[in-house]
């Protein structure tokens, strides 16, 4: 696994899309992250000698998708960096820890374990600083008409469809 982490960043750096990626690892049939830790946690349960629990996915139908390589190039896990947060408890709130929201931080603090090392840090920061000059349109003042815009009708209506904040048209 680690070594498909190196060459997904190594991807990145050579300026290949998330979607080129995907597609070359579904290719060579990687198994997607999920894929197998799925395929590890039932190994576990049988081991146990847990039933397996049941699912509504076909394992066969998991792939690499571009937003699974583009949270996996963020993540600074695969540089040694591994960062904690403890919040506040509350236990009258009956949302689910990950779904509330504005929660008081208790501590933070970010550790560094070299063991953890999986992509050297010069390729990390490359590949961060390629993600963020692509992130922005360097000429904000192109701007490209819609050639097809008067054509386009709503079917029930008949009004315009709009692009941006032109509402003239409508009904």
């Amino acid at each position: 696994e680690a070594e498909v982490v190196r060459r997904i960043f190594q991807y990145y750096k050579d300026g290949k899309s998330s979607l080129h990626i995907a597609d070359t690892l579904n290719s060579e049939g990687i198994p997607a992250p999920y894929k197998k830790r799925i395929e590890v946690s039932e190994k576990k349960r049988k081991a146990k000698g847990l039933p397996v629990k049941e699912k509504n996915i076909n394992l066969d139908e998991l792939k690499w998708r571009p937003s699974t390589l583009n949270r996996l190039i963020k993540n600074e896990i695969y540089i040694g960096k591994r960062k904690f947060r403890f919040h506040s408890p509350d236990p009258s709130n009956p949302l689910p820890t990950h779904k509330r929201e504005n929660r008081k931080v208790l501590n933070e603090f970010e550790q560094y374990e070299p063991e953890l090392c999986i992509v050297d840090e010069d390729l990390f920061y490359e590949v961060q600083r390629q993600i963020s000059e692509k992130k922005y349109n360097k000429n904000l003042g192109l701007r490209h008409d819609n050639l097809l815009k008067h054509l386009l009708r709503c079917g029930d209506c008949g009004s315009r469809y709009s692009v941006g904040g032109d509402t003239t048209d409508r009904k």
